[in-house]
This record gives C-alpha cells, structure tokens and sequence, in this order.
C-alpha cells in the first residue's frame, strides 16, 4: 500500500512572495488510481467478490448480513436515505473550491497565498505521484464574483487561476477534470451506527482542512466511526480489529498545530487572521 506513496515531511506557506517552511508535518499522498488498483489487487488474492457500475441506495437488500458498512462519501445516499436515524448535521462553507492538477512538482505541501484587483485567492498544493501535483484553488465568495468567475466556462476559470499563481506554476499549465467550483460541507452525525449499518469514512464525518492553517487539524469523527465499527460487530458477534493511532501521534498534531499558529499570529499572517481568511 506504501509503495508508490508520497511522503511530504514538512510544510511550506507562502504569503507575499515569503515563504516559510514549517518542519514535522508529515502528510502521505498517492495517485486515485493507484490506491483503487491496489485496494483491487489485495481483494483479488483474499477472494472478495468485487461489483463495478452497481448502486446502491437501500441497505434493505444486506439484512441478512451480520455487518454493512456505508462508505459512500460526503454526499452519502446512503446517509440520506435514512437520516432519521443518523441525524446528520451538514454545514456548508462560503468559500469556493476548484480542484485541478499540474506537472509542476509541488514539495513540500504548500499552501501559497496571492493578491490581485480581484481579491485573495489561496492555492492548495502538493505532488502525489512523480509526474503529477493537486493544485486546489481556494477564493471567498467576494473575489469569485469580483473576478467573474461565476459566469465563466470552465477552460475561462482555469486560465484565470494559472494567470494568479502563474509564479508557482513555473509555466506549467493547470489540468482540468470537471473542474467545476463547488463549496464543502463539513458533515458530523449524532448517531454513528444504526441495525447492523455503519457510517464510515465521509459519509460519518468529514471535515476538509481546507483553509485552515496548517492542514492539521484532526477529526475526532473518524475515531467515532471506528469505534461505532467495533461496536457493530461486536453485537454481531464478529471480529474486527482496528489499529488505533498512538497517543504520541496525536500530541505531536497538536504540538504542530500550536507552531502553525504561533506563525499566523507573530508573523505576516496577522492580518489574515484578524481578518478571518485563515481561521485558527
């Protein structure tokens, strides 16, 4: 699983040409492609039978199975179909979101900050594989209508981004996949679990960094879920071993954390976050 795995050890913020590094902020990345390739080749040699192009909305159908986990994203169906039981809370954020790639090589992770007429723009980026970057692009709702960017077509959009980070690219282009501006949701349920079903992964609780300095922040959703999980199949009287993150793990997120701020508040970033663009 490791294998083609990238490894950012550090951060980078650029704001107004300056940038800093931040050290021990370790991140593991790699290529959609080659996760679901991997994730295919490890059920093949277990014997999993794996359905493609099959929905589904109704769990109703695995009644006779002793546990049934909903992995199906933000967007959940699943989720929403019977949310009277899971009692979801959905709250969309106001900034906007376009997700491209590029062939510039974005290490370490960064996050880059650039002005123009128009407003602030933020740009989320970071290589996941050895040809390839994510180049997410980040405005408040302010700047996307100022600059027009919610009455242009798609290849417009694009050509205006790579126009504002024209610096950090080095020239080379914005790739585009659908990328349409979109908000997110930061998604929290009351319930976890429900009958033999459990929320996992997005559909139980997500909460992008996006946005948020230093990308670090940890969700305490994901522990729920798991444990939500080992609940379910200890009812069904299953096996379910789930390796849970070591407490240094999580004192050292918050070591980082502290550091990240202490940047945003002593340093240049000061008027961002008074202003409540970058959000502590």
């Amino acid at each position: 699983m490791t294998r083609d795995q990238v490894v950012h050890d550090a951060m980078r913020i650029v704001h107004r040409g300056q940038a800093i590094t931040l050290a021990n902020n370790t991140f593991h990345r790699m290529a959609r492609i080659d996760l679901l390739r991997t994730l295919r080749e490890h059920c093949s040699a277990l014997g999993v039978a794996i359905e493609f192009g099959r929905k589904v909305d109704d769990v109703a159908e695995f009644d006779d199975c002793d546990l049934v986990v909903a992995a199906d994203g933000a967007a959940s169906a699943i989720r929403t179909r019977y949310r009277e039981h899971f009692e979801p809370v959905l709250d969309v954020r106001p900034n906007l979101l376009a997700w491209y790639g590029t062939t510039a090589p974005f290490d370490p992770l960064s996050l880059i900050f650039r002005e123009n007429d128009d407003g602030l723009l933020i740009a989320h980026a970071y290589r996941y594989s050895a040809t390839h970057s994510t180049f997410l692009v980040e405005c408040d709702p302010r700047t996307w209508h100022a600059a027009g960017l919610d009455r242009m077509p798609e290849a417009e959009s694009l050509a205006y981004c790579e126009r504002a980070f024209r610096d950090d690219l080095d020239g080379r282009p914005l790739l585009s996949n659908r990328s349409e501006w979109f908000r997110y949701a930061i998604v929290s349920n009351r319930r976890w679990h429900w009958r033999n079903l459990v929320l996992l992964r997005r559909c139980a609780a997500h909460r992008p960094s996006l946005g948020r300095l230093g990308h670090a922040a940890r969700d305490a959703g994901c522990d729920r879920a798991v444990r939500g999980v080992r609940r379910a199949a200890r009812r069904a009287g299953a096996a379910c071993r789930i390796r849970a993150p070591a407490a240094a793990g999580f004192r050292c997120a918050a070591e980082r954390r502290d550091q990240e701020h202490a940047v945003v508040r002593d340093g240049p970033y000061a008027p961002l976050a008074r202003s409540g663009v970058v959000r502590l």
